[in-house]
Formats: structure tokens, C-alpha cells, sequence
């Protein structure tokens, strides 16, 4: 498929080839299905990324084999993903990195009706398996943010949901985390 991308018939062959594309104001629509990155996007545009029925039981994004660790590294205020569920992500490569799903850092941005599940990050003196917040403009809004987990044998664990140093987390279920 060639750009624009402006019909099923003609769409992008991944997040990451649309995202290349995309201009602040932009929106990518994912098919209902299991999509996998295997690189992480860094938002620096004020693009949305959203599910096309609104539900995220419906369209899941998760990491792939390519060595990755987080899906995102949001940093515009305008950068907009609902309607999600991001899982699958993690690491547990032995470095210090943190594993997130979200990375919000100073530019911001907001995640909004995602499922944020199965993160994982088991090394040593890293933290987070599903979200860090470190901007004045990240807001973590209606999601549901389960089943992550985290461990290292040096007693770094913390953040198993999400790690806030600045920024919102508001409205969201937090359960089942380890």
C-alpha cells in the first residue's frame, strides 16, 4: 500500500509505517485484532492512536521479538491513545532499563480506556511494568491497569502498576499486581 492511507484497502502494513507518516492531528485506527510492535514509536507528534470499535478487549498491541522494551515514549502533550489494550510488554534482559508500556516524559501526553496488562520486569535496578509518568502533562486516565509484575534480587521492586513523578493517574482500576 502506498500513502495516504485513507481506506482499509489501502492501509498501512503496521503501526510503525503509519506512524512514520502521520502529522500532528493525525489519527491511526487499528483493526479489531492482535497487532505487534517490534520496536517502540517515539511520540513526538500529536498524533491518536485508537481501536476501531472503542472497546480494547477488541484490539491488543503487544511487544514483539525485537528486543524493545516499552510500546510507546510519549512526549507531546497532544499525543492521544484510547480504546487499547497494551500487553505483552516487558523486560528481562538482565540491564537496567525500566519496562514500561508507556513511557511519558516531559512533552507528555494521555492514555485514555486501555487495558494495561502482563507487563513484566524481573532484573536488577529496574522498576514499572506498566506506566511511568515524568511530565507535568501526562495524564493516565480510565484504564484498567492489571496482572503486571516486577521483581530483582537487589529489593529495587517498585511500581508494579506505575511509577508517578509527575503527571495524573485518575479514574483508573488498579488490581492484581505484583
Amino acid at each position: 500500500p502506498l500513502f495516504p492511507y485513507g481506506d482499509a484497502e489501502h492501509a498501512a502494513t503496521s503501526i510503525n509505517e503509519a506512524y512514520d507518516v502521520a502529522v500532528d492531528g493525525c489519527e491511526i485506527v487499528l483493526v479489531a485484532k492482535a497487532h505487534t510492535l517490534d520496536s517502540t514509536i517515539v511520540y513526538s507528534k500529536g498524533v491518536t492512536i485508537r481501536g476501531e470499535t472503542g472497546r480494547p478487549e477488541d484490539v491488543e498491541l503487544r511487544m514483539g521479538s525485537g528486543g524493545a522494551y516499552r510500546l510507546f515514549n510519549l512526549n507531546n502533550r497532544d499525543a492521544f491513545i484510547h480504546g487499547l489494550t497494551l500487553g505483552g510488554f516487558g523486560s528481562n534482559n538482565g540491564y537496567n532499563f525500566d519496562a514500561f508500556c508507556a513511557y511519558f516524559e516531559p512533552g507528555g501526553g494521555c492514555i485514555s480506556n486501555c487495558v494495561l496488562r502482563n507487563g513484566v520486569s524481573i532484573h536488577w535496578g529496574g522498576s514499572g511494568a506498566a506506566a511511568h509518568l515524568n511530565s507535568d502533562n501526562a495524564i493516565l486516565t480510565h484504564c484498567i491497569i492489571t496482572n503486571n509484575q516486577i521483581g530483582c534480587s537487589d529489593g529495587c521492586e517498585k511500581g508494579m502498576a506505575g511509577v508517578i513523578d509527575r503527571g495524573r493517574m485518575e479514574n483508573c482500576l488498579v488490581a492484581y499486581n505484583a
